[in-house]
């Protein structure tokens, strides 16, 4: 089992997966290497660009406090695209009324394995963040930056 739950900010509550965004323009920074130290950039993630000497690093910069966005002008708040995670949940004039503060994800270990024996059913679980994409389509609809959470049932056999 894994948990994690969503920590308050000086202008979020709930936030899991804490990017240095502007408060008012709901947007996420860009930097070279994804550090609140590097070059200004605009490229998509995973595209080769100049500003980053031809690297596909323009990322958002990830932090856990406002303090670690503090150099990267208008984008000093540490905060995911909406508080808490899942939203969708709430009432249908606001889907996001209903906030989750904890995600927990329940794995199950495969227990002893013997070489050569039967599979054995397990379950993997994690909980983990999904940076922005810097494209609007997607960020809105899909609410990121935020959390996400996957569990994945199979068989473990420990072959000879």
């Amino acid at each position: 089992t894994v948990t994690k739950t969503g920590t308050d900010k000086s202008t979020q509550p709930n936030v899991f997966c804490g990017f240095c965004r502007n408060a008012v323009a709901n947007q996420t920074a860009r930097r070279c290497g994804g550090v609140a130290s590097g070059a200004v950039c605009g490229c998509n993630p995973g595209q080769a660009c100049t500003a980053c000497g031809g690297a596909p690093t323009c990322l958002g910069i990830p932090c856990t406090a406002d303090a670690d966005c503090a150099s990267v002008t208008n984008f000093t708040k540490c905060q995911q695209r909406t508080a808490g995670a899942f939203c969708g949940i709430g009432s249908p004039a606001n889907p996001c009324d209903d906030v989750t503060r904890t995600i927990t994800v329940t794995g199950s270990p495969a227990g002893a394995l013997t070489t050569g024996g039967a599979a054995k059913p397990a379950t993997l679980a994690s909980i983990f963040c999904i940076p922005p994409s810097f494209n609007s389509l997607v960020d809105s609809a899909a609410d990121l930056p935020g959390p996400g959470a996957v569990s994945l049932p199979g068989v473990t056999q420990a072959l000879p």
